[in-house]
């Protein structure tokens, strides 16, 4: 069973465009519950999702869980020419090779409905695994912005995030920006006194991550439960609907899942 509705396609719209600057693929994945948008490859330092809950969707049935890689550019296309309609439906193909978006008008019943087919290709969707969620630390989206303006211009350097129970320190070899507890620059849960962790993140490209920093009131930073990503999750305002940015410590340990899961 398969049937996906989307009343509201403009925040997925969004998403494709700001991930279409990043790749020229992406992942789409399916579960009972979930949609997912993912883009990782080989130029960029990080894997960036797009997770919309279930209750987003004005209908939304999937058994068995999809997950298929798609033309960013076309899927983009398709939701800008499709953006005078007031709803959107995944639907699949019989052949199980393509998908058919079919975009619908409700205050014109009469208007025939619009359909285009997006090409299906095996998936190369990243398992991250687990995230400890209980050990984070949340800051304003003014302050990310002011990080990302004074050190991602350094591309070629890692930032390395240090955290203790009342602050935490973003530096570079020319720059660090410190943002404490006492000044309330800093939300911090999980860490108590004497507890100290690092975790290693790359903000370019610098537009990329502005543009993302305005989807929400705050970034929230993360790692995953066996220490091989840190994870800074951008809340969007719209409900329902989250940016993950995971930044591997180590590229040889990313396992690489294909097709239906």
């Amino acid at each position: 069973m398969f049937l996906v509705k989307l009343e509201d396609v403009t925040p997925l719209s969004d998403a494709v465009f700001l991930f279409n600057q990043l790749s020229l693929e992406g992942d789409v994945k399916f579960t009972h519950n979930m949609f997912s948008l993912t883009v990782s490859n080989a130029s960029i330092r990080f894997i960036i999702k797009l997770d919309i809950w279930d209750e987003l969707f004005a209908e939304y049935s999937v058994d068995p869980n999809q997950c298929w890689r798609i033309s960013l550019p076309t899927f983009q296309k398709f939701l800008w020419d499709g953006e005078s309609y007031s709803s959107m439906t995944f639907l699949m193909h019989e052949t199980r090779s393509r998908m058919v978006l079919e975009f619908h008008n409700s205050a014109y019943p009469n208007v025939p409905s619009w359909h285009r087919e997006l090409t299906l290709l095996p998936s190369e969707e990243v398992d991250i695994g687990e995230v400890e969620s209980e050990k984070n630390f949340i800051i304003e989206a003014e302050d990310f912005r002011h990080i990302i303006r004074e050190v991602s211009p350094f591309p070629n350097d890692t930032i390395r995030v240090t955290l203790t129970h009342l602050q935490v320190k973003f530096s570079v070899a020319a720059k660090e920006i410190i943002l404490t507890k006492q000044a309330r620059k800093i939300q911090i849960a999980g860490y108590e006194e004497g507890d100290t962790d690092q975790f290693r993140i790359s903000l370019h490209p610098m537009t990329f991550f502005l543009r993302l920093s305005y989807q929400s009131e705050t970034a929230w930073f993360c790692k995953t439960m066996d220490g091989s990503h840190t994870i800074i999750s951008i809340p969007a305002s719209h409900f329902n609907l989250e940016y993950v940015v995971y930044f591997p410590h180590d590229r040889e340990n990313i396992i690489y899942t294909n097709g239906v899961s």
